[in-house]
Order: structure tokens, then C-alpha cells, then sequence
């Protein structure tokens, strides 16, 4: 039976240890000091001993380091490899004593020790794997919420892109079939002195912009030759052929502008033979080059006035009016 009650006592400097002189047979201690011995013949546990009539019998083995006492040589021999006062047990370090990480206790295979480390290492290597796994897994089911998420507010928008065009089409091919084609529509244009005297006031972009929309607003939206669906993005349907299509690039509407700009060049010979002194007249002369400069774009600009050109154009044929208008008709 082993004893906890003795104090352990370090191992004397010449390695010899002291003769046990005390010994208690009802509680199995033994001491080789007497005021130890004083101190447990008063505990509760001898008392309980003696009043009991325990005594104890047995072979004794003492440990040679601390002087604990057992009964059994099993129990001192695992004693001896965790006793805390053997120096087999402990390496120095900086000068305190630390507990040996390479005794036999922790390196010899097949030991409780040893196979317990190596369990603890492998579930933590499992568990980092499992982590690592669970982490991709985590990524790759965000991805796809991601992807799920942009698929969801597409798929309305290109329903809704299909329906405007199935929309746009039916409107055009069965609405305005009888509607006139681009180059008839210009070839009717109509510009006076007047449009010359707003462009000159106004500018190039207003001055386009006034004669276009006077001839179109002049047709119901239904005989009209062109139709915007998008004006911030200027797209542009164009009848051309007696066939509607989408015009791309704004190569018909570019080609509109610019038969605007010769034909308010050809009205202007006729500003001149009302004027025929306006080269001798300074007064005229400054009036006729700025009807001059406000038929073209300034340079370094063109593509931004032309772009400004078109939205105002835009404005004035949007298909979605074109199509309230007609519903409500």
C-alpha cells in the first residue's frame, strides 16, 4: 500500500541514504526522523489505525531517492520512473530543473506514453486536412452562391431584353409597315432661310437638331423612318429598302446628319443670291460666315457634338412614346 503522507526528502550529497530508525506498523510508514514520526503518530489515519488494530505486514521496498515505501515491487519500479527527486528523470536547463522530454518514457515505441503522442499527432494532422477540405468546400459553395445570385438577376433582364425586342419588332413590321424609308424621308426634307437664320443663332447642334425634328414631328409615329429604343445607349431602327432593321454602328443616322449639313450648304446659295453684295458688305460678309461655321462641327469635337446631335435627335423619336401613342389611339 502506497504511502502519501511522508514528505519527500532529496537525496543526501554523498548519495547515502539515512537509516531508518521510525516505523509504524499499524500505517506502513517508516521514517528515519523522529519529528516526522511525532507528526503521524498524531494524524486521524494512525489513530483510526491503532483503535482498529490494523497492523501492517509485508516485504517493505523504499525508494533510495524520495524514501517513499511500498509493498510491492511493481509499484516501485513505475514509482521510479516518474519520481520527481531522480535525476534520470530530469535534464538542467538555465539552471532550473525541467522534466526530461527525452526519457525512455516518451521514446521507446509501444509504450502508453509514446502511442498516446502518436494518436494526438495524427488526429491533429486528420484535423488540419479535414479543416483545410472544409475551407475549400466553404469557397466553392460561396462561388456557386455568387454565381446563382448573378444568374438570378440576369435571366429577368434578358426576358425582359428578349420581350423589348420580340416587342420592337412586332410594332415596327406590323405598325409601321407603311412607314417611309430613310432616303425618301430626306430627299422631302425641306430647309428655309429661316432654318439657316436658327442654325446661325443657335448652332450647328440645334440648328440639325430644329430641321430634323420639325420633319419628323410633320409624320405620325407610325410613317416615320426611324425610331430610338435606347437613347442612352443610341441605338437606332432605320427603315431603309421597305425593310426595318437595326441600324448598326449609326451608319444611317451619321449618313442622315451629314445630308442635313449639304443640304443647308445648297440653301445657302440661295441666302447668297438674295444678298449679292455680301462680299463688298462687311455687315453681310460676318452674317454669311456664320451661317457658314454653324453648318459644321467644330474641329477636335466632332464625335461629341455628333453624339450630342443624336441624343437630341433621340428625343424626339423614342419607339416607347411611339408605342403609347398608338396604344392609346
Amino acid at each position: 500500500m502506497k504511502n502519501d503522507n511522508k514528505k519527500p526528502q532529496k537525496t543526501p550529497k554523498n548519495g547515502v541514504l539515512k537509516k531508518i530508525k521510525y516505523s509504524c506498523i499499524y500505517c506502513d510508514f517508516l521514517s528515519s526522523n523522529k519529528k516526522d514520526f511525532s507528526r503521524h503518530i498524531l494524524t486521524a489515519k494512525h489513530k483510526k489505525f491503532v483503535k482498529m488494530g490494523k497492523k501492517h505486514t509485508g516485504i517493505e521496498f523504499v525508494c533510495n531517492f524520495c524514501e517513499k515505501c511500498y509493498i510491492y515491487k511493481s509499484g516501485i519500479s513505475r514509482h521510479k520512473k516518474k519520481c520527481e527527486m531522480n535525476p534520470q528523470n530530469f535534464c538542467g536547463k538555465n539552471g532550473k530543473v525541467t522534466l526530461n522530454p527525452l526519457s525512455d518514457e516518451y521514446l521507446k515505441k509501444g509504450t502508453p506514453v509514446f502511442e498516446e503522442n502518436a494518436k494526438l499527432e495524427e488526429d491533429v494532422s486528420l484535423k488540419d486536412i479535414l479543416m483545410q477540405q472544409l475551407k475549400q468546400q466553404n469557397e466553392t459553395i460561396e462561388l456557386l452562391k455568387q454565381s446563382i445570385e448573378t444568374n438570378t438577376k440576369m435571366i429577368p433582364k434578358i426576358g425582359n431584353n428578349n420581350n423589348n425586342t420580340i416587342s420592337i419588332n412586332v410594332f415596327l413590321n406590323e405598325q409601321c409597315k407603311n412607314a417611309m424609308n430613310l432616303t425618301d424621308f430626306i430627299n422631302q426634307v425641306h430647309i428655309s432661310l429661316e432654318d439657316l437664320q436658327y442654325s446661325k443663332n443657335n448652332g450647328f447642334v440645334e440648328g440639325v437638331t430644329n430641321i430634323l425634328a420639325k420633319q419628323l414631328n410633320d409624320l405620325k409615329p407610325t410613317e416615320r423612318p426611324i425610331h430610338c429604343s435606347d437613347k442612352k445607349r443610341l441605338h437606332f431602327y432605320v427603315k431603309e429598302d421597305d425593310k426595318w432593321s437595326k441600324d448598326s454602328n449609326n451608319e444611317k443616322i451619321d449618313e442622315t446628319i451629314y445630308n442635313i449639313k449639304m443640304k443647308q450648304t445648297s440653301k445657302l446659295t440661295d441666302w447668297e443670291k438674295l444678298h449679292p453684295n455680301y462680299v463688298k458688305d462687311s455687315k453681310l460678309l460676318n452674317e454669311w460666315q456664320q451661317i457658314l461655321n454653324s453648318m459644321t462641327e467644330e474641329s477636335g469635337q466632332r464625335d461629341k457634338i455628333k453624339d450630342k446631335l443624336k441624343r437630341n435627335i433621340a428625343e424626339h423619336i423614342q419607339i416607347k412614346q411611339a408605342l403609347t401613342d398608338v396604344n392609346e389611339n
